[in-house]
């Protein structure tokens, strides 16, 4: 793992901690409002200001729940992108570079889930196969896919085999030297 991984996870361990404690704050103040109003009840509270409190409280408590549910998410993401990054290095597949292969990891866990290991979907929520090999499709098949792709750019050249790069064709949607420079864009 190069520094700058490292430092990206440092960053993202280091919000994800400080969101963390924010929603333990929450919870905590979920447990002294509640608190609260016992006391009101207990002092005689009206049933318009009980009703009041708990729509209060349940709103809080709402709140809390998506916070704790989007939190939940952006860990699964975060360990799912560590995983891609680790099962592409143990594959051998080199990048160009480390936001090339930031890239990749994306686009190779576009579609997949993990579950002891990682797993395609159709739309429908059937697993997806590969249709040469009649076995469920895989990373190996995902960056094959990508290597085929208009995304081959970010791959690591081939040492005497040619570039990385197929030759480009009239369907790779890439701006020509001219629509740049017709568009006030540098080279």
């Amino acid at each position: 793992m190069t520094d700058e991984e490292i430092k990206t996870l440092q960053d993202t361990n280091k919000q994800l901690t400080e969101r963390v404690n924010q929603l333990e704050s929450i919870n905590v103040d979920l447990v002294d409002q509640k608190k609260e109003f016992k006391k009101k009840l207990e002092d005689g509270l009206t049933d318009d200001e009980a009703k009041a409190e708990i729509t209060n409280l349940k709103a809080l408590l709402d709140g809390a729940n998506d916070e704790k549910s989007q939190l939940t998410s952006e860990h699964d993401k975060q360990i799912n992108s560590m995983r891609m990054r680790e099962v592409l290095r143990d594959a051998g597949v080199k990048a160009q570079n480390s936001d090339a292969m930031e890239s990749l990891s994306s686009l190779v866990l576009d579609g997949a889930s993990f579950d002891e290991g990682f797993v395609y979907m159709n739309e429908d929520g059937t697993t997806k196969y590969n249709t040469d090999t009649n076995k469920p499709y895989g990373v190996t098949d995902r960056v094959a896919e990508l290597r085929e792709s208009n995304k081959s750019y970010l791959f690591e050249a081939k040492t005497g085999g040619g570039g990385g790069n197929p030759p480009a064709t009239p369907n790779d949607n890439k701006p020509s030297i001219n629509d740049i420079i017709n568009a006030g864009l540098t080279y």
